[in-house]
């Protein structure tokens, strides 16, 4: 009669190692893809807010400076330059046209000459008292200056130094470069050193575990043509 063995006690202990490797594995594996995941999650969400701001202030600095009728008490500037900042830490602008198409600025006013103030505070983007996008870093503008009027940007500019080319009748505003950076909400891995340059100029470093993404463009004054 054939005698039934059993597990030997190495045979149960190896089992057992194995299963514990195999199931640390699947675990690792699981939390990898959920915080790859996540972290796509994170971007999709950035990539997404970013770019719906980034299509609002295309749309006004394309009708910044727009005034039907330059001979009344209308300024011919595209900024109120009272308001168009440029510091260290981030800038702002305020553009600035005639409303023509019974259009409300960014707080819902329905006004003759519609102006939208865009700043960062706090870490947040605002156009006039209107809350546009959390989690952005700064945001940097450059202005195109047409020195010899051929309609093209000659010197690209900070805010400041701008302004009084800009109120000098010889010189006009044509262009103006805007960028912005947003900061993740999730970390990921270990901390890794980041350095931003922003509008082709060394902005800052940070070192954490967070993304971070540059949303930049260039757009053409066409009312200042």
């Amino acid at each position: 009669m054939n005698s039934i063995k059993g597990f030997t006690l190495i045979e149960l202990l190896i089992t057992l190692f194995l299963s514990t490797i195999l199931i640390g594995g699947v675990i690792k594996i699981f939390s990898d893809n959920k915080a790859l995941n996540l972290m796509h999650s994170d971007l999709n969400n950035m990539q997404t807010e970013a770019l719906s701001v980034n299509i609002i202030l295309t749309k006004q600095l394309r009708k910044a400076g727009f005034f039907s009728n330059t001979e009344n008490n209308y300024t011919v500037q595209p900024f109120n330059w009272n308001k168009t900042t440029s510091t260290y830490n981030s800038d702002s602008i305020s553009i600035i046209y005639e409303n023509l198409n019974n259009e409300v600025d960014c707080d819902g006013n329905n006004t003759p000459i519609i102006e939208n103030h865009y700043y960062v505070a706090n870490n947040t983007l605002y156009c006039n008292n209107v809350e546009l996008l959390n989690n952005v870093e700064v945001l940097k503008l450059l202005y195109g200056v047409d020195l010899n009027e051929d309609n093209i940007a000659d010197r690209y500019l900070s805010a400041n130094e701008a302004k009084s080319l800009s109120e000098n009748d010889l010189t006009k505003i044509t262009e103006v470069k805007f960028s912005f950076l947003v900061k993740g909400n999730v970390q990921f891995g270990e901390p890794t050193l980041k350095k931003i340059n922003l509008l082709g100029v060394y902005y800052k470093e940070y070192e954490d575990s967070y993304n971070y993404r540059i949303f930049s463009r260039n757009i053409l004054l066409k009312n200042m043509l």
